[in-house]
């Protein structure tokens, strides 16, 4: 996923589907968006607050958060205080089905993780 902030605008931003325990990395690109700092707040689907990890780069921040249960996760990016445009993104946490796994191998297997 890729948010860009560029003059306060997301330039592009691709919302997939993750896996539970899974940590799912982004980019929030703002170069030319002038000085600030990023923040992002990951709310899970029973509403808790999933801890997020941000870091500078040179052209914006790279950030990463883990789902802990299934569902829509919704996470809100601002910079410098302000929300960036079409924030909060929804990223949803899937857990690997029985079925998919009895396709791939031709038995059921319990399997944690795609």
């Amino acid at each position: 996923m890729t948010a860009g902030v560029g003059r306060r605008r997301v330039t592009s931003c691709c919302v997939v589907d993750v896996t539970v325990g899974k940590e799912v990395p982004f980019e929030i690109v703002t170069a030319g968006a002038g000085k600030g700092q990023a923040k992002v707040t990951v709310s899970s689907p029973s509403g808790k607050q999933v801890p997020a990890l941000t870091t500078a780069k040179a052209d914006g921040f790279n950030s990463k958060f883990i789902p802990v249960e299934k569902g829509a996760h919704s996470v809100q990016v601002t910079f410098a205080d302000q929300p960036v445009p079409r924030s909060p993104f929804t990223v949803t946490a899937t857990e690997v089905s029985l079925l998919l796994s009895y396709l791939l191998t031709g038995r059921l297997q319990l399997l944690t993780y795609c």
